[in-house]
């Protein structure tokens, strides 16, 4: 993943992503980034849909209410922070 080291050398987050059956956890923290398969219990948000969609917040910076209301992306956890996340990238 391209992280922009700046702006993720703040407070650390760990993320979940959901994509069908299959999870992930990511930590961003320290200006780096560490990805893992499996489930993300201890995220501060989690994110699930489609690969496509997931991107399209990540990297397309469509904004996570735009697809979280077309039905094609959901949220969980805190807010600001999954705001904050997808700038990371």
């Amino acid at each position: 993943a391209m992280v922009d080291p700046a702006a993720a050398s703040d407070r650390p987050i760990v993320a979940g992503f959901r994509l069908g059956d299959e999870e992930f956890r990511v930590r961003v923290a320290g200006g780096g980034v560490a990805l893992a398969r499996g489930a993300a219990i201890d995220a501060d948000i989690v994110l699930s849909g489609s690969p496509e969609r997931i991107a399209a917040a990540v990297y397309g910076g469509v904004p996570l209410r735009e697809l979280e209301a077309a039905g094609t992306l959901a949220l969980a956890g805190d807010r600001a922070l999954a705001e904050r996340f997808v700038t990371l990238f």
